[in-house]
């Protein structure tokens, strides 16, 4: 979601008396509410039925209609509206070069003749008392001279092989703790709470302990929690993009998918590209025999590697 706000960018530059209503999820409402280009942001219910649903869009009485779904549903919401509807079409996997979703998104308007702005982020701003509410809530309240790095070791549960391996994200805690510069916060929604509790207590057990955020906190406290880190370490998850919007820097780990395609927008020489090494890019699950975890090509990202990264994000050649 976060790598289309550059979308209401565009159009609230174009039309800057405008008022810009975002009808999405309604989980999603926290955090896009944070989004400066947007007005107001209406909660969709999935439950409710098509025609409802139709009406519930005509009673917002837009004067133009930008579909990012670009779904059948979202498709028949729209067909036979009243206003002009400009709808995203996702770029093909078999097309080159390999458009990036955030300008694949922002291709949308090219029949409305809008330009993207020459900053596309970042699109969130995040108040200063929820920053300090997550500093709190994580154990960040009372500043020691550390920095903030941020690690976000899980990828949902249904493609565990977009993941790095748990021992890596070990180590570079650990690393980041003896630095005495850093601490690490480990960042995750629910599905990551388990795994990031275990990466915890095994930092624990040989350094001061790592902060945890994972499961407990909202998105918009999730775009907190990445603004206020020096840089983040990723893989191909929905934090990642978080922390593009929220201006952040991502080390981006890359393998099952195209960083070209879904990598963190303007941090191409942070990414970690091993997806020349993948034989079953792009695909949902992974192929490999034996394969329950970090994908093959995953683990042939080295420790070393990341903080070749991390160096270059922090401008510290000492870590």
């Amino acid at each position: 979601m976060t790598l289309a706000t550059p979308v209401a960018g565009a159009l609230k530059a174009a039309f800057p008396g405008s008022q810009l209503i975002y009808w999405t999820h309604r989980s999603l409402g926290d955090l896009l509410g944070l989004c400066r280009s947007i007005d107001r942001v209406v909660g969709y219910d999935r439950e409710k039925g098509v025609w409802q649903l139709r009406r519930e869009l005509a009673g917002m009485g837009p004067d133009l209609v930008v579909d990012l779904a670009g779904s059948p549903r979202s498709r028949w919401l729209t067909f036979m509206s009243r206003v002009k509807v400009v709808r995203y079409a996702k770029q093909a996997a078999e097309v080159v070069p390999v458009q990036h979703a955030v300008e694949n998104f922002l291709a949308t308007l090219a029949p409305l003749g809008i330009k993207a702005p020459d900053k596309l982020f970042p699109t969130l701003s995040v108040p200063d008392e929820t920053l300090e509410s997550v500093r709190r809530q994580i154990g960040a309240g009372a500043p020691d001279g550390r920095a903030l790095v941020g690690l976000v070791p899980g990828v949902g549960r249904l493609r565990p092989h977009r993941a790095w391996i748990e021992e890596g994200w070990v180590y570079a805690a650990r690393i980041l703790l003896r630095s005495g510069r850093y601490t690490p916060v480990l960042i995750g929604g629910e599905d990551e709470t388990g795994l990031c509790e275990e990466i915890s207590s095994q930092v624990a057990a040989v350094a001061d302990g790592c902060l945890n955020a994972a499961g407990r906190l909202s998105l918009a406290e999730t775009a907190a929690v990445c603004k206020l880190c020096r840089v983040v370490v990723s893989g191909d998850t929905g934090p990642a993009h978080i922390c593009v919007a929220a201006g952040t820097p991502v080390v981006g780990l890359y393998g099952p998918t195209l960083p070209e395609r879904s990598g963190p927008y303007g941090c191409e020489a942070l990414t970690i590209d091993e997806s020349h090494h993948c034989r079953c890019r792009q695909s949902k699950i992974c192929t490999v025999p034996g394969i329950t975890g970090p994908g093959e090509c995953m683990r042939r990202i080295s420790l070393e590697e990341v903080f070749v990264k991390l160096r270059l994000a922090l401008a510290d050649e000492a870590l």
